[in-house]
């Protein structure tokens, strides 16, 4: 449901400039289509993440690896950190 909502809830910024542009060069029509080609990319993308994780998590799960996994969220938490800490760095070195 969140994949969903996400998903639904704002407008992809580059779908909107696609058809703004085309409305402002008069091919409406073109606009509309690229549009409903980005929303059926949007759905398949969101259909496979959401197969991606029922079935996976059933894979892991007949594996034996499900201790490993609630493990996962805080490898990424370490990971987002480290890599915000390294960027950080970066900027930093750049403005001396």
């Amino acid at each position: 449901m969140a994949l969903g909502a996400s998903g639904g809830l704002f407008p992809s910024p580059s779908a909107v400039l696609v058809v703004v542009s085309a409305v402002g060069l008069g091919r409406a029509g073109l606009g509309l289509a690229l549009l409903a080609a980005f929303s059926v990319g949007l759905a398949a993308t969101l259909t496979a993440v959401g197969l991606g994780l029922v079935y996976g998590r059933s894979f892991v799960e007949r594996r034996g690896h499900a201790a490993r996994l609630r493990l996962l969220p805080v490898a990424g938490a370490v990971a987002l950190v480290a890599l915000g800490l390294v960027v950080t760095l970066r900027g930093v070195a750049e403005l001396s």
